[in-house]
């Protein structure tokens, strides 16, 4: 009893994740409503940034980093570089690049305006990691234009499901071994 009333508290935790996930997933992360603002990558810092949809403009992008999670039933890759004026200093904002490997980096070439959807903070921890491993420095607050709203929220919806299946399985071996005992 004491054994399948600590599973079944294992349970109901990693069901609050869930839940926690799901919640932060669908009310936290900006969507792709509202007003499309317009920031300049050298007026970081002097005006206002709201979460959301957002078009950056008068900056370069530097060193590309790439970020991959690998499933059973697939891989994900994704590519992010800091934007910043010519004039180089620590990055306010990152964009995530249209390539999945370093073949399509190739053909990656500057633009004068990158669109999507801006949010606060937004790198993987090991992207943030390896930005800082290679000297860009990173500006608190920093901000992460992501192209579109299912690269945003798909790594939340995986850790989603993730948590999920382990509540499941939690669950399951709970009733298996209280079935065997009785």
């Amino acid at each position: 009893r004491t054994l399948r009333a600590i599973v079944y508290g294992f349970a109901a935790v990693s069901f609050c994740v869930v839940l926690g996930f799901a919640a932060y997933t669908l009310f936290a992360l900006p969507g792709p409503d509202g007003r499309q603002q317009t920031i300049a990558a050298s007026d970081a810092g002097s005006v206002p940034i709201v979460e959301g949809p957002a078009r950056l403009v008068g900056g370069e992008i530097g060193t590309v980093v790439f970020f991959g999670q690998d499933w059973f039933i697939g891989d994900d890759r994704m590519a992010f570089a800091p934007y910043r004026p010519a004039s180089g200093g620590a990055a306010t904002f990152f964009v995530q690049l249209d390539a999945t490997n370093k073949d399509k980096l190739a053909g990656l070439t500057q633009r004068p305006a990158w669109s999507g959807l801006l949010v606060e903070g937004g790198l993987p921890g090991t992207a943030r990691v390896l930005f800082n491993a290679i000297g860009v420095g990173i500006r608190d607050p920093y901000y992460t234009l992501y192209r579109d709203e299912y690269s945003l929220k798909m790594r939340y919806w995986l850790q989603t499901i993730q948590w999920l299946i382990l509540t499941a399985f939690l669950l399951g071996f709970t009733a298996l071994q209280s079935r065997r005992i009785k």
